[in-house]
């Protein structure tokens, strides 16, 4: 039998929020989504959240719902975007239901990561956001020096 309940990575890097789901959602899963998601951003002054769908992810009609209603709080709430990745059929599915029923302009979806990456470090004012080490030193001073 297959598992049909969903499966989530949620992690942090820096201000960005990472949101990995696949399966089928329900309101209560967004709801416990949407908890861990808070529990990361505690203490945090402004962050992003990136949604990358899997491709099975899929959402009820009424969780897509739940889903804006906990995003436009949580949007209120020091997020400065939702940015969702849009690579695939289900991910589309995804981000329509949610554009369906707006989030003030704050969700951007995208086909390429790295668009969204880039918007990212934009919107966080961080250049070198996604680089480790000596590759975000030496990008730090770069931006500085410009």
């Amino acid at each position: 039998m297959q598992d049909t309940r969903p499966k989530t990575r949620i992690f942090k890097r820096k201000n960005v929020i990472f949101e990995v789901g696949s399966n089928y959602y329900d309101e209560n899963d967004v709801k416990r989504c949407v908890t861990n998601i808070t529990a990361l951003v505690e203490g945090l002054e402004q962050w992003v959240l990136i949604s990358i769908p899997d491709k099975s992810k899929g959402v009820t009609p009424a969780a897509a719902r739940t889903a804006v209603n906990l995003l436009k709080q949580a949007l209120h709430n020091n997020c400065a975007a939702l940015l969702v990745l849009t690579s695939n059929t289900s991910a589309k599915i995804f981000a329509h239901a949610l554009e369906e029923y707006g989030l003030e302009g704050k969700l951007v979806c995208s086909e390429s990561i790295m668009e969204l990456m880039e918007k990212a470090e934009s919107i966080l004012g961080d250049k070198a956001l996604f680089m480790d080490g000596d590759l975000h030193n030496k990008a730090a001073r770069e931006v500085m020096s410009n």
